[in-house]
This record gives C-alpha cells, sequence and structure tokens, in this order.
C-alpha cells in the first residue's frame, strides 16, 4: 500500500469510529426505560406497542454491540495512529518525515487525515495564519510528501 492510501485508511478508520460513536449516542437517547403494561389486544394500540417493544429490543441489542465493539476500535485506531505519528515525526518526536523533509508536511498530513482537519482549515489555521494560502497548495503539498514518503519509505523515515 502507498502512503497516500496508508493515510487515507486511517482517516476512513477515524471517521467509522465517528459514526459509531454517534450511533451509540442515538440509540442512547431512544432507548429509555418503559414501563410494561399489559392491554388487550384490540383495547387501543396494542399491536403499536408490541411494535415499539419489539423496535426498543432491536435497538437495545445495537447498543450492547457497538458498546462492546468500541473499545477494541478505538486501541486499533489508537495503535495506527501511533505509528502514522512516527513516520511523520519519528520515534523520539524529532525526526521523520519533519525532519527529513518538512515539518510543514508532516503537520499538513497529521491534521487532514489523523486528527481530521478540512484542506481549508489547514490552509487557514495550521500552514501560515498569517497568510492566505490557496487550498490546492495544502493538498499539493501533501500529494508530494506521499511521494516523498514511498520513495524514502516508511520504515525508513521512522527511525530517521
Amino acid at each position: 500500500m502507498d502512503s497516500i492510501g496508508y493515510f487515507r485508511d486511517i482517516a476512513r478508520e477515524r471517521e467509522n469510529l465517528e459514526k459509531v460513536g454517534e450511533r451509540i449516542a442515538l440509540l442512547e437517547s431512544r432507548i429509555q426505560p418503559h414501563g410494561q403494561g399489559f392491554e388487550p389486544m384490540g383495547t387501543g394500540g396494542g399491536s403499536d406497542k408490541m411494535f415499539s417493544l419489539l423496535l426498543a429490543r432491536i435497538q437495545l441489542t445495537e447498543l450492547q454491540d457497538l458498546e462492546r465493539k468500541m473499545p477494541h476500535m478505538r486501541a486499533r485506531l489508537n495503535e495506527r495512529i501511533e505509528q502514522a505519528l512516527q513516520v511523520l515525526y519519528g520515534k523520539d518526536g524529532g525526526g521523520g518525515l519533519a525532519k527529513a523533509k518538512s515539518s510543514i508536511d508532516a503537520d499538513i498530513l497529521c491534521c487532514h487525515y489523523l486528527q481530521g482537519m478540512s484542506w481549508a482549515d489547514i490552509a487557514r489555521e495550521v500552514v501560515k495564519p498569517e497568510t492566505d494560502y490557496p487550498v490546492q497548495w495544502v493538498r499539493q503539498r501533501a500529494m508530494r510528501a506521499c511521494a516523498y514518503i514511498d520513495k524514502v519509505g516508511m520504515s525508513r523515515l521512522v527511525n530517521w
């Protein structure tokens, strides 16, 4: 896998984890304790009540499943982000792509793929806040940085 694919894969995993967190929050807001009443069928909403109970049970099962998976997903993502940070900044934080090429390039890749910032926000806030670099320039810089990583090799940058 090339470096752009590597970073995009981590970004997709981060986005998926965020969506799972949002789904958990939604399910938690929908699932509230309900009292169980026993009304004879046909005396007002019997089938609706059964459907509501069934839906609540399905949502509860989904919630429990997601809550069980979430820690594993988070741990896997954190491990992958740590590995990517070593490529960008080296094992000791003073090497990697930042030392071999440019700290700006490492920061651009980190902010976009690992932290989820938009290209526009990176251009405005990270690269040079006092100037207004075009978004296209930031993207091109990221692509050139990935080409450099592919040329040099990730494992070499980790130990740079």
